[in-house]
This record gives C-alpha cells, sequence and structure tokens, in this order.
C-alpha cells in the first residue's frame, strides 16, 4: 500500500472517531514520519495543529523547544482528551504521560488510539494501549500499519 493511501486511511478513521465527539492520539514511529504526515496531512483532518515530539513542540503558538513542564500542562490542560482533538505524537510518548479525557470524551467511548508501527518492545506495546482507557475509563485502539518499503 502506498504511504498517501494509508495516511488517506488514517485521516478517514480519525474523522470518524471525531464526529462522535471524541479525542484522537496517533503515535507514529519516528519523528520524521509525524513530520510528513502532520506537513500533508494535518489540515484534512480540520484540527488544531498539535503534536510533540522529543525535540519540539507545534501548536498554534507556533514553534517551541520541548519542556517537561509545557508538555504536561498541554497534554493535560489543552489538547489530550478534550473532544475534536487530535494530538500526534512519537512513541516515547506512549510511556509515562497521563492523557486524561474529559467527561464528554468518556460518555461517547473515550479516547482513541492509533498506533502506525508495529512495536518490537512489548511493554511499549501494552503502554500505548494503556493511553485508551485509563483508570477504569473506556477507550479503543487500532493498529494501523504500512510496509516500510511503500
Amino acid at each position: 500500500i502506498p504511504k498517501k493511501d494509508w495516511f488517506d486511511t488514517i485521516v478517514i478513521r480519525s474523522r470518524g472517531i471525531l464526529k462522535d465527539d471524541r479525542a484522537v492520539l496517533i503515535f507514529f514511529d519516528t519523528e520524521e514520519l509525524l513530520e510528513e504526515f502532520y506537513k500533508s496531512y494535518s489540515g484534512d483532518l480540520g484540527i488544531i495543529h498539535f503534536y510533540i515530539t522529543q525535540n519540539k513542540i507545534i501548536d498554534d503558538k507556533g514553534t517551541r523547544e520541548y519542556k517537561d513542564d509545557i508538555v504536561e500542562k498541554l497534554i493535560k490542560d489543552e489538547y489530550a482528551g478534550h473532544h475534536g482533538h487530535v494530538i500526534l505524537l512519537t512513541k516515547e510518548f506512549g510511556r509515562d504521560v497521563d492523557f486524561q479525557a474529559e467527561a464528554k470524551v468518556n460518555d461517547k467511548g473515550g479516547i482513541h488510539v492509533i498506533q502506525t508501527f508495529f512495536s518490537m518492545n512489548v511493554k511499549q506495546e501494552i503502554q500505548i494501549k494503556e493511553r485508551t482507557a485509563r483508570k477504569d475509563e473506556t477507550g479503543s485502539l487500532l493498529i494501523d500499519l504500512v510496509s516500510r518499503t511503500s
């Protein structure tokens, strides 16, 4: 499957979740792949432009250097877990980050996670899955892979 078709599928699936007043977290294997998706497809989602990598934060305020305290505030208070929001993240954020969903999102089925890579680390995969449903809340997961040769 060509990468464009794969990206189109991610956009279509995300839109389907968003129309139900849920939030979507999309985890990418690499910063390069995340940035490629962001530059080409984030406008197609009709969302606030926001993503986090280990090096930088990009949102409606521009590009900033990564800092733990800024990320913590953005994730908890401003973006992740809010209905209608899509957050693009690198796989490193599948661990040790507490994404909290607002009540409206939980009432509609919780946060939806799209994992775009095959995790070679079982612990990492489990922790990404756990981003879907925190503290007995509901959520869903889709692992959407594409061949590296595409």
